[in-house]
């Protein structure tokens, strides 16, 4: 049974109005259940507005790709496609209270996992329409909302009662830093990937600039972008991207399939 399929379930038993209610065919305590979980998916019709997906970014200009930016704001995205889920990771991060040096100079720190609530709106329209979600290695959203934590060297585990995930380096895709990220997959195929925990790469350019000590306390991400911009950083490679793409994509097979099965 598929996601999409349980909300019809979820939507007929919470309906006092059918006749198994009137006859007392279900209990209580399940109508209840079943008009929190529909509520819970409602909040993704009416939530206002981070992006999931960065305007003009990596997944604009795609054919059969409609991307959900800031302006239509990706947390109200209800369906039917399945997705390719890249929410922000900024509160999530290993300096999730904010940059260390602005702290120390202010004293204030951010909140961790204050993201707007789009993990979480990402983490659900995954689960409800099937697709991949991506977010940084050590991403402390993984234990915040429940998700195992996979081998780093790659191969994909059980994630919850829903999905599986995994670790892969984007660095085998194109990026210019291993950059190891975590994947969420629900109903989708699980294709074998470029696994693997390959070595540092240092950029040759910023060793010359600044010496090899330094660059290797920047890191391999550490050296290029900063301040306010991010981009090189962030940004997704194109394989990568059409990787995605390609993985959602089976969810949309799968769920047609189960569909017309059913």
């Amino acid at each position: 049974m598929t996601l999409r399929n349980t909300v019809h379930i979820l939507k007929y038993i919470g309906d006092v109005d059918q006749p198994e209610q009137e006859h007392g065919g279900f209990h209580e305590q399940t109508i209840q259940a079943a008009r929190s979980a529909l509520h819970h998916i409602e909040r993704l019709r009416s939530c206002s507005n981070d992006p999931l997906v960065q305007t003009d970014g990596a997944y604009f200009g795609l054919p059969h790709v409609d991307p959900w930016d800031e302006r239509r704001d990706a947390r109200k995205y209800a369906g039917p496609n399945p997705v390719v889920a890249p929410p922000p990771c900024q509160r999530w991060g290993r300096f999730w209270f904010g940059c260390p040096l602005t702290v120390k100079r202010t004293g204030v720190r951010k909140v961790k996992g204050d993201d707007g609530g789009c993990f979480e709106a990402a983490i659900d329209a995954v689960r409800l329409w099937g697709g991949i979600l991506e977010h940084p290695w050590g991403s402390h959203a993984w234990p915040h909302f429940g998700l195992a934590i996979p081998p780093r060297k790659g191969g994909w585990i059980a994630a919850d009662k829903w999905g599986w995930t995994c670790c892969v380096e984007q660095g085998q895709y194109g990026h210019y830093a291993r950059k190891p990220t975590l994947l969420y997959a629900v109903g989708t195929d699980l294709p074998e990937l470029r696994w693997g925990e390959t070595k540092a790469r240092l950029d040759p350019a910023v060793v010359a600039r600044m010496g090899l000590k330094r660059a290797q306390r920047l890191g391999e991400v550490g050296a290029r972008g900063g301040g306010q911009n991010s981009t090189p950083r962030i940004h997704t490679p194109d394989e990568f991207r059409d990787l995605l793409v390609r993985i959602a994509c089976t969810a949309n097979k799968a769920l047609t399939n189960s569909e017309s099965k059913s």
